[in-house]
């Protein structure tokens, strides 16, 4: 297997030196060599194709990758939140759909309630649910609301 991947690593190499190839189609493959070199467990090489594909990346790549980084995560993780949160917003900073745009605040919004930082996650469902009334936040926020409302009548206790 790890031969594979070597044989692999070579073609893909091969193929960047290639200057027949977009933008688009060099950050895939700076994504691809990301992977396998992290597979072979040479982090400095994958660390390196991995920024390369970021700086490459248009904003949906930029979300998408986010969202596979967040699918799967098992239990909290703050390093890998601030990781997705940083790709999230320069997906954000590259343009993108409206429809992208609300989906990328909804992520936002659960990332920042799975933190506990729940004024900046009503702040992000609130965006998401103003540019696209079905982006399904609203069970959510009415839980975060839910959630601000027992903590002041707590605090009032005090």
């Amino acid at each position: 297997m790890a031969e594979h991947r070597k044989a692999l690593i070579e073609l893909e190499e091969n193929d960047l030196l290639n200057l027949g190839y977009s933008e688009f189609q060099r950050s895939i493959m700076h994504q691809r060599l990301a992977t396998l070199y992290q597979a072979v467990g040479d982090k400095l090489k994958a660390k390196r194709h991995k920024d390369a594909w970021s700086r490459a990346a248009d904003g949906i790549q930029l979300f998408d990758a986010a969202q596979n980084q967040l699918w799967q995560l098992k239990g909290p993780n703050l390093g890998t939140y601030a990781e997705s949160i940083a790709l999230i917003k320069c997906a954000l900073e590259r343009g993108v759909s409206d429809n992208y745009q609300a989906r990328i605040h909804r992520a936002l919004g659960e990332i920042y309630h799975k933190c506990g930082k729940a004024t900046k996650a009503t702040e992000h469902l609130e965006t998401a649910l103003r540019l696209n009334p079905k982006v399904g936040v609203q069970k959510m926020l009415n839980k975060l609301k839910s959630e601000k409302q027992k903590n002041r009548q707590l605090e009032l206790l005090k």
